[in-house]
């Protein structure tokens, strides 16, 4: 049964409010803390989008508005992977404004979309571009508080570029430590979502898993059941599947297993087109010492034996991408000599630049940062904030910084009022947050340029919705309804 309300006065101003009063004391380096109780487990977090994602409220319709609220946080965080409390803060400043507001709802969205890009121009006018360790290592201390992690931060991203791959896993001891191993990720995700073994990022997690490589498209599900036994019989119970395609009788197949225990087997199918796509799945099967099962050599799926697999330390796959950590290829440094030989003779440009792109991811490898902690709780509230840390420097050194702890956002001056006023918050909660009349900045505190440019869009997007919202239609709470009919 659906209910609806169009008595939206004061109900999405309301939950708004609720949503973000709650979230914003984790804003900036106070590191005040929030409890989220998950069953019969408590995590401490200072972790603005965990927090949030976690809030839900009783009643159907202010829930319905939190859900879209969310997305504020959520998105800016897929985005760039920080400044997802900041966001929701300009977001409900917009909203304090706009409740005031008498003007229609096209003459707001076309005054804030106006303001935000005079915002974006001014913005990146002002960045500069980091060149130096030390400024990483900056960046690095002002998301994330520990010399220690920031200067690991800085000499993984100085070392690998802005594009670097970094994992951040949980320590088996006290002790925070970072390697950089053979691996590379990809942009391709999970062929489903029934894979996911880590709901609280929504990931598939493989440890020491088989990893099939084949540019054959994968229907039948006979093709892999002969070597699915295998793999189980092996004791290991995981497999990678990397092939052009795995879909119909076949993917199912491989669904039902993971539902039923049986053994995880997620498919991913390869990226890119034609040739590239081709010596991308030889690099995959060169890393992880996998036989490279061509379609054009004649092989049948059925035939692939445990010898003809690879394997990884590690697989991470998500909704976009996939991640192979610690690759066990054993021929690498003499494939990668046959690269730089074949670099030196090729005439054309383009081909020399494409062999020493795949040649850079090879080499590159992905850094793992093991963080440690004194219990579980520490360490997971330890990991938010370094991959925070970690995704804002990123950022920055792709992008540039300006002037932090909301102080741009402060000084921004656009033809919109309501979005001048806005952009003050961050700076002022900041200050409340750690209780101080006052703050000098120097140009030691700096914030990336594109984290402050993707909350603003996304706090100025999700408002423009919610102005426009006319009406809610909900599934009506059924344990609700039926406590009010046992009364």
């Amino acid at each position: 049964m659906k209910k609806y309300t169009q008595q939206l006065n004061s109900l999405i101003f309301d939950a708004v409010n609720k949503l973000v009063d709650f979230v914003k004391p984790t804003f900036g380096p106070a590191q005040n803390k929030i409890i989220i109780q998950r069953g019969a487990r408590q995590e401490i977090l200072d972790d603005g989008v965990t927090t949030a994602q976690q809030f839900e409220l009783s009643d159907e319709f202010e829930n319905s508005v939190i859900q879209l609220v969310k997305e504020v946080a959520v998105k800016t965080n897929d985005r760039v992977g920080d400044g997802t409390t900041s966001s929701l803060i300009i977001l409900q400043a917009l909203m304090k404004e706009l409740k005031e507001d008498e003007r229609t709802s096209r003459e707001i969205i076309a005054d804030l979309q106006k303001g935000l890009e005079e915002f974006k121009v001014q913005i990146k006018a002002q960045a500069r571009q980091i060149t130096s360790k030390e400024d990483l290592k900056q960046v690095a201390y002002i998301s994330f508080n520990n010399e220690k992690m920031a200067e690991v931060i800085s000499e993984i991203l100085f070392e690998l570029g802005h594009d670097a791959v970094v994992t951040i896993e949980e320590s088996k001891s006290l002790e925070t430590t970072h390697t950089v191993v053979k691996g590379l990720q990809f942009p391709r995700g999970f062929a489903s979502s029934y894979f996911i073994n880590s709901p609280e990022k929504a990931e598939t997690i493989l440890e020491k898993p088989y990893i099939l490589v084949t540019d054959r498209e994968i229907v039948d599900a006979k093709e892999l059941l002969p070597l699915m036994n295998k793999v189980i019989a092996s004791g290991n119970r995981q497999l990678l599947i990397i092939a052009d395609d795995v879909r119909g009788e076949a993917l199912a197949t491989l669904v039902i297993n993971w539902v039923k225990g049986i053994g995880l087997f997620p498919a991913v199918k390869a990226p890119y087109y034609s040739n590239d796509k081709y010596e991308f799945l030889m690099d995959v099967a060169e890393l992880t010492g996998a036989n490279f099962r061509a379609g054009d050599l004649g092989r049948k799926l059925e035939d692939t034996n445990i010898e003809d697999l690879g394997m990884a330390d590690k697989i991470i796959i998500n909704k976009d991408t996939t991640t192979i950590i610690g690759g066990h290829g054993k021929g690498m440094e003499e494939y990668i000599q046959k690269m730089d030989a074949m670099i030196a003779t090729m005439q054309s440009e383009i081909k020399k630049d494409k062999m020493t792109e795949r040649k850079a991811k090879l080499t590159s490898g992905v850094a793992v940062i093991k963080v440690g902690g004194a219990t579980e709780n520490e360490m997971r509230a330890l990991r938010y904030k370094v991959e925070d840390a970690v995704n804002a420097t990123k950022v920055a050194y792709k992008n540039g910084v300006v002037k932090g702890a909301g102080v741009t956002l402060k000084e921004v001056k656009t033809s919109s009022d309501i979005l001048n006023r806005a952009l003050q918050y961050p700076h002022k909660q900041l200050l409340k947050n750690m209780e101080l009349e006052s703050l000098e900045i120097d140009n030691d505190i700096i914030d990336p340029v594109e984290v402050l440019i993707a909350g603003v869009e996304s706090a100025v997007s999700i408002a423009s919705l919610l102005i426009t919202t006319r009406g809610i239609l909900v599934e009506e709470n059924e344990e609700k309804k039926d406590a009010q009919v046992n009364n």
